[in-house]
């Protein structure tokens, strides 16, 4: 969970968030999914640590809009798992596109990359290998 784990770090993502998002991914996102979502991730987060340092005004504005999309995407999460009343209409179009783009991603790239992420699928997998 890179993006959420970058905004908890922040201390700007509840705990219980980032720990729902870690339980849904366990139960109902493939290792596919998930290495089409480190592949673009993982450089997302390094620009946004480096336009902070670099005071970037445009890196500011992804930064919002990503931690916009994240929250959402948490609160949604959240509703799901049955932790929360109500869903959020952003968080389900940012489930719906992210999650399709990521698996998507996660074809073409897997064969490529998957040794890569290979200790992060075992996170959620021991199993795996």
């Amino acid at each position: 969970r890179v993006i959420c784990t970058y905004f908890h770090d922040r201390g700007e993502m509840d705990p219980l968030h980032l720990q729902n998002d870690y339980h849904y991914t366990i139960d109902n996102i493939s290792d596919v999914t998930k290495i089409g979502y480190w592949f673009w991730a993982c450089p997302l987060v390094e620009y946004m640590n480096k336009a902070e340092a670099n005071n970037s005004k445009f890196g500011k504005l992804v930064i919002k809009v990503i931690r916009t999309l994240a929250q959402a995407r948490a609160n949604e999460l959240a509703y799901k798992m049955g932790k929360r009343s109500k869903g959020d209409i952003l968080g389900k179009f940012t489930r719906w596109i992210g999650e399709s783009f990521c698996f998507v991603v996660g074809l073409v790239v897997r064969p490529f990359v998957e040794h890569r992420f290979g200790k992060w699928l075992e996170i959620y997998d021991p199993d795996i290998r």
